[in-house]
């Protein structure tokens, strides 16, 4: 007997996929009998696409098997012991009118008593068709419930991106502003992220992993369930992307997109779709639970800083001069008025900052390398840290005696040509280095070994985890050709392996935040004021991997020349947020461009919280970020975040407007051990009852409180 379509039940899921085409038809949780899956658009591709330039090959469709019977899938079952495996095989991939040569082989796998399936694919290309892109698994079109518009997704570009409707979100047209600051052209969306439709008819957000994508997961949760979509293992450069059609046709398409570009087989596996109760952090659960978290290689002082106080200032990129190694010893005393026991140089090299890259010695017009030394030598006597700032990526072309260096470590693009890009000023011409050319790394660690034999105690590695990673086609560079990822991981690792002149070890901050890279580094630099005003949402990745250490800007509100009115405004959300998130504070201090020196009020408001967060640090330091688990209730001024230790010890972090009483209702009871606020005339009270602990908030406008279950 003809069926259209085969169900699979292990009483938490129920599957059903098309007999023809083996497209998923039906994503149904058993517990509440919703078909996540409420709309299959035509017209586009569905389970899996593979491109080969400008066609691209899917699912067959009845037209198609009934001219040609050989694309028909094949759909097999398998009893395992711990569950069902359904095997989906296509021998043959057709465009509707050539047969392609290359067989898909889909493995989907429904384990007993769970709401989860794993997804993996393998594809032979027999033909030796030189292929673009894999799509797989393509989860098409999803909402939960009734309603889309109370469906909220969570998505980990650049730490994490917070959605509520994505589908009317994503089809909003962003305002956008303008921002001049020397040479650089900056554009800010405000009010949207994506508001165009591609080629396909769909609004497309999207990531590589690991360029600014920081995990492979994805999160879309109502009031009480909700639906994970996570990659758990890696396989080559991979692009998470969400889709959608929009309020016209709504529903959520949630897909991996994997980088193939070469003639021969490949593979794309272990996809885990689950459907979960509750929130986004039934999904960060899942993840993290897969994921290797080691210890990192973590400088004795690390754990008591707070802060680091930026100078880009050195030399621009325009070669304007602000600061000499001569005048170290003040950016030392400035520092201590910032209340930072932490100092980053930039522009500190020959040609000095985006232009003199991979120079990496000490500019002479800046002063002489003993100069630096000693300059490094006060800052260490006075306790101060000091970390340099090393681009990872590029490589200015206008140095003809790096012309050979560069010709063999840089990326070679598919093409065979090499790959250039720009910065700044368009009169200079980067090269984009392989991160897994064998020069290319020694270049980089020596850049370390030279700042650390000068005095330095750590690194800021730019455009690490932030700028997308690119394929490399070199036939001289021994790597596979998708390996970018593993070429930086190795750099840390090696790296970890430098020790400073005291013998501590290394701090390593990076541009952009990564599992992959997280073990492995002190922190990573999140720079939320990007998208202030389309999703920003570090406590995604912070709650995953509550272990690594992310770092964020913070900004006055006057005189800030570097970065746009908007992002002043929102001076004091900056600083609550990092500090109630527990990130490390990122502070410029370049003279009339961007510092708090130029905004005494907003001074006075940053050092107060530094203060309270060294105090935390230095008497709590091993509560574990737990976002706002235990809070049950709040008033909506409040900002407030849970920190964990041993079960029966909460720290609360919290930020109000310093104006507005507000309450915090817990769902434990508990008793105080210690409130501390950095201003206001009553920090918190107490009202218990058998079964919830309140806490009021008076006039305080950042305050943390220590508590012990009862």
């Amino acid at each position: 007997m003809f069926k259209s379509r085969k169900r699979y039940n292990n009483g938490y899921i129920t599957l059903a996929i098309d007999t023809v085409s083996g497209e998923i038809l039906e994503l149904v949780s058993n517990k509440n009998g919703d078909n996540l899956i409420k709309s299959t658009p035509f017209n586009l591709p569905n389970m899996f696409a593979l491109s080969i330039g400008s066609c691209r090959l899917s699912v067959p469709n009845m037209v198609m098997v009934r001219d040609n019977p050989e694309l028909c899938v094949h759909i097999d079952e398998k009893r395992k012991d711990d569950g069902t495996e359904i095997k989906l095989t296509y021998n043959k991939l057709s465009d509707g009118s050539t047969v392609y040569d290359i067989s898909v082989s889909i493995t989907i796998f429904l384990p007993d008593g769970s709401s989860r399936l794993t997804l993996s694919a393998d594809v032979n290309n027999s033909g030796g068709y030189d292929t673009d892109t894999f799509c797989f698994p393509i989860l098409s079109s999803v909402y939960l419930g009734e309603n889309y518009r109370d469906d909220t997704l969570v998505f980990p570009l650049n730490a994490g991106m917070k959605f509520h409707n994505p589908i009317d979100f994503f089809a909003k047209k962003p305002k956008n502003i303008f921002w001049r600051w020397q040479e650089y052209r900056y554009c800010y969306n405000l009010e949207g992220c994506c508001g165009v439709k591609n080629s396909d008819g769909v609004y497309s957000y999207s990531g590589m992993y690991s360029g600014a994508l920081s995990m492979a997961w994805l999160d879309l949760y109502d009031e009480h369930n909700g639906l994970y979509f996570g990659m758990h293992e890696r396989n080559g450069l991979c692009r998470l992307r969400a889709d959608t059609l929009g309020p016209d046709s709504p529903g959520m398409i949630f897909s991996f997109e994997k980088t193939v570009e070469h003639s021969s087989d490949f593979c794309l596996h272990n996809v885990v779709i689950a459907l979960h109760e509750g929130d986004w952090h039934c999904g960060a659960r899942i993840y993290s639970s897969n994921a290797e978290t080691p210890a990192r290689n973590e400088p004795l002082w690390w754990k008591s800083s707070v802060s680091l106080v930026a100078h880009y200032d050195f030399k621009y990129q325009n070669g304007g001069i602000v600061h000499r190694f001569a005048d170290i010893p003040g950016l030392v005393e400035q520092a201590k008025l910032l209340h930072s026991d932490h100092l980053l140089f930039s522009g500190w090299h020959t040609d000095g900052f985006d232009n003199g890259f991979p120079e990496y010695e000490a500019d002479k017009e800046l002063g002489t390398k003993k100069e630096l030394a000693d300059g490094l030598k006060y800052a260490a006597e006075n306790g101060i840290k000091v970390s340099f700032y090393i681009n990872t990526r590029m490589a200015n072309r206008k140095y003809a005696h790096l012309a050979g260096f560069i010709n063999d470590s840089v990326i070679i693009k598919r093409d065979g040509n090499p790959a250039f890009e720009g910065c700044g000023d368009k009169t200079l011409s980067f090269a984009t280095m392989c991160a897994n050319s064998a020069g290319w790394k020694d270049r980089l660690l020596q850049a370390i070994e030279y700042v650390v034999d000068l005095g330095a105690t750590g690194v800021y590695l730019d455009q690490l985890a932030m700028a997308p990673p690119k394929t490399c086609h070199s036939k001289t560079h021994k790597h596979p050709y998708d390996g970018w990822c593993d070429g930086y991981r190795d750099i840390l690792e090696r790296a970890n392996g430098i020790k400073t002149k005291s013998g501590d070890a290394l701090s390593i901050i990076i541009e952009g935040c990564s599992d992959i890279y997280g073990s492995v580094v002190n922190g990573g630099l999140v720079s939320t004021f990007m998208w202030l005003h389309s999703g920003a949402f570090p406590e995604m990745y912070r709650y995953t991997f509550p272990n690594h250490n992310l770092v964020d800007m913070v900004y006055p509100k006057q005189n800030l020349a570097m970065r746009p009115v908007h992002v002043a405004q929102r001076s004091s959300d900056f600083i609550n947020k990092a500090f109630v998130t527990d990130m490390y504070f990122w502070i410029y201090d370049l003279e009339e461009d961007n510092s708090f020196f130029g905004d005494p009020m907003q001074l006075d408001y940053l050092l107060k919280v530094l203060d309270l967060k060294r105090y935390w640090h230095q008497n709590y330091p091993d509560f574990v970020f737990s976002d706002e688990t235990g809070i049950v209730d709040k008033s909506e001024e409040l900002l407030v975040k849970t920190f964990i230790k041993d079960e029966d010890m909460c720290l609360i972090a919290y930020a109000s407007d310093g104006k507005t009483v507000c309450d915090l209702k817990i769902a434990f009871s508990a008793e105080i051990i210690e409130s501390r606020c950095i201003e206001g005339t009553e920090a918190v009270s107490e009202v218990l009852d058998p079964d919830r602990f309140y806490l009021r908030i008076s006039y305080s406008r950042c305050g943390i409180v220590l508590l012990k279950r009862k």
